[in-house]
């Protein structure tokens, strides 16, 4: 009598639970990930809004050299509402300091970006600042480096 060999195919119970844990493994790495991507990425939403309301500013403080009194509504500045996104829920300009706030159904939930200006020579400089945590800000942009003097200049020319 011959005897046939039979060899099972598939994976066994303890192969599966291996494949199950390091795909387990793997979503636990991803999902913060990608959620701090998303956030980044609703950021920079804040950052587009506030451009143009940076110019405003600069063109306010130009005609009168100082930025008291540089608020919504002033010169070519949009009121607070009137500047919105998807993310946004507001843009808020006070004696020529933009803060953004974040809406509440948003990755950043409630939180705030702020560019301060500084006048450097014959341009106006902007400090950001944020109260989101830094793994969901930019890196021009957070809390560790609240010093970016430079990086954004917008001249002023008489």
């Amino acid at each position: 009598m011959i005897q046939a060999s039979r060899r099972a195919s598939g994976l066994t119970l303890i192969e599966l639970i291996i494949v199950v844990a390091i795909i387990g493994i793997l979503a636990a790495i991803a999902v913060p990930t990608y959620s701090n991507y998303v956030a980044r990425a609703q950021f920079s939403e804040a950052l587009s809004l506030v451009s143009g309301v940076k110019t405003a500013v600069a063109d306010a403080y130009q005609g009168r050299d100082d930025l008291d009194g540089i608020d919504n509504g002033v010169g070519s500045i949009p009121a607070a509402s009137a500047t919105t996104g998807t993310y946004v829920e507001n843009v808020v300009v006070a004696d020529g300091i933009i803060t953004a706030t974040f809406k509440a159904d948003s990755a950043l939930d409630g939180k705030t970006m702020t560019l301060i200006p500084t006048i450097n020579k014959d341009a106006l400089a902007w400090q950001c600042t944020t109260t989101a945590p830094p793994a969901k800000t930019p890196s021009t942009c957070n809390e560790a480096t609240p010093n970016n003097i430079g990086s954004d200049t917008v001249p002023i020319t008489d």
